[in-house]
C-alpha cells in the first residue's frame, strides 16, 4: 500500500489514522528506514498516551532492531520531556520520539 508521506511526517513525529494511513507495517518500515540511516546506532523510543501508541512503538522498535540498532523504550512520555532527557543525559542514546529520530 502506498502512503502519502507528506501527510504522515510532521514536525513532531508521524501522524495519521491508525490502521488506515498509519499501520504497524508502516511503523515497522519506518523503523527500518531510521535504523538504516543511523547505521546501528542507539536510539530511544517514546510515545504518547493514545491507545495505539504502544503497538506502533513496538513495531518501530522491531524495525530498528532488525537493522542492528540498540533501542531503549522510554514508554509513555511527553515529547518535551524526552527531548530534555536526551539533551541532559549526554549519553550514547539518541532521541527517537514519535518515530522521527533526531541526533543528539
Amino acid at each position: 500500500m502506498l502512503v502519502n508521506c507528506r501527510r504522515l511526517f510532521g514536525t513532531n513525529g508521524i501522524r495519521g489514522i491508525v490502521n488506515e494511513d498509519l499501520t504497524p507495517q508502516v511503523a515497522l518500515q519506518t523503523g527500518m528506514a531510521v535504523g538504516t540511516f543511523f547505521a546501528r546506532g542507539s536510539l530511544v523510543v517514546g510515545h504518547d498516551a493514545r491507545t495505539s501508541s504502544p503497538l506502533l512503538a513496538r513495531a518501530v522498535i522491531a524495525g530498528l532492531i532488525s537493522t542492528g540498532c540498540n533501542v531503549l523504550l522510554a514508554g509513555l512520555m511527553p515529547t518535551p520531556a524526552l527531548q530534555f532527557w536526551n539533551k541532559a543525559s549526554r549519553s550514547r542514546w539518541r532521541h527517537h520520539d514519535n518515530w522521527v529520530a533526531q541526533p543528539c
